[in-house]
């Protein structure tokens, strides 16, 4: 989830782009549930819901949370195609409403996806954790200084999600 995924940017057009050959779903599958990252202020929660569709992609919803109020929304989806695996980002207000399109570049021990065009980021990366957990970096150059947003998701209380 990387929540930050769309800052604005430059759209990629649908349908999705192609590239390297589809990943293997099965990392991704570790996604599926729900997932928490609180923040040091004890105030704001980072969430990712994610499950699988009918077609076996995956969709998601991340969103901040500071106290009862909800500050941040977007839409979120890994496809899996025959030409590469796409993570998007959706965000309403932004980017005209069209989903911002990273491509995956690795997918063995974490999920890298990468839009060099982007404006930020242009990378994020999906790690499992032991613990079960996910590490997610959210990173590149924003108006030419580099920046990193790190997250730790953790199943939210009571879901049975775990990372592979």
């Amino acid at each position: 989830m990387a929540l930050a995924a769309c800052d604005g940017g430059r759209a990629v057009e649908d349908p999705l782009p192609a590239d390297p050959p589809a990943a293997s779903p099965e990392l991704a599958d570790g996604l599926l549930g729900e997932w928490v990252s609180p923040m040091s202020d004890g105030r704001t929660v980072f969430h990712e819901q994610w499950h699988r569709t009918g077609n076996g992609h995956l969709e998601g919803l991340g969103f901040v949370m500071s106290g009862a109020d909800t500050v941040f929304i977007e839409q979120l989806g890994i496809h899996f195609t025959d030409s590469g695996t796409w993570y998007s980002a959706t965000i309403p207000s932004q980017n005209g409403g069209l989903p911002v399109h990273f491509r995956r570049t690795a997918d063995r021990d974490s999920m890298v996806f990468v839009n060099p065009d982007h404006d930020f980021p242009q990378r994020i990366v999906y790690r499992p954790e032991e613990g079960p957990g996910w590490a997610v970096d959210v990173s590149g150059m924003e108006r030419g200084t580099p920046r990193v947003e790190r997250f730790r998701f953790v199943p939210r209380a009571g879901e049975g999600t775990s990372a592979p």
